[in-house]
């Protein structure tokens, strides 16, 4: 009776990487992994500056960066760690890490805009930490798809039409 590698569908005698001495041990996810990458020839994952970071200061798993917030985020794997750690340091100034882990993995993006300009000219409104941090969670498009210069020609026309700081801090900002 033929035994075969339970990751390749090779016959186990021919596989190289099987262990041919406990046919039942099974691979490691490790193993299993680079397993089929030298089967079919593919590269092995290589870990990147950027994807250390995150795991060491997320306590992240290296699949939770990998496969999920590069997968969203496809551009922040061009993105060094000396490109995202001023974002990230600046989102732990003002939240709590638990808080500040969750919203990166629903908006890693997040990561990949120039937050520190939107933090000063919210600042310059007015806008408190905790208010800042709620526009990062709840509303992350206006950081991701809008630029500071077009938040500040929307606040000049407000101006315009008669709305005072305070009111479009209090009430148009937060919606």
């Amino acid at each position: 009776m033929q035994q075969w590698c339970s990751t390749c569908t090779q016959q186990r005698a021919t596989c190289s990487t099987s262990s041919s001495s406990s046919p039942s041990r099974p691979h490691t996810h490790a193993r299993r992994q680079r397993h089929v990458n030298k089967h079919w020839g593919l590269p092995a994952s290589k870990d990147t500056p950027l994807r250390h970071y995150l795991r060491s200061t997320l306590t992240l798993r290296d699949h939770t960066v990998k496969g999920h917030m590069l997968a969203l985020c496809p551009s922040l794997s061009d993105f060094g760690k000396e490109d995202v750690e001023p974002n990230l340091s600046l989102l732990k100034a003002i939240a709590p890490r638990d808080q500040v882990r969750a919203t990166l993995l629903r908006n890693p993006a997040l990561l990949a805009v120039p937050l520190q300009a939107w933090y000063d000219f919210f600042a310059a409104l007015g806008l408190q930490d905790a208010q800042f941090w709620q526009l990062c969670c709840n509303n992350p498009g206006l950081l991701l798809h809008g630029s500071v210069w077009q938040a500040g020609n929307v606040l000049l026309f407000l101006r315009a039409m008669g709305w005072s700081e305070l009111e479009i801090t209090t009430i148009i900002i937060p919606h």
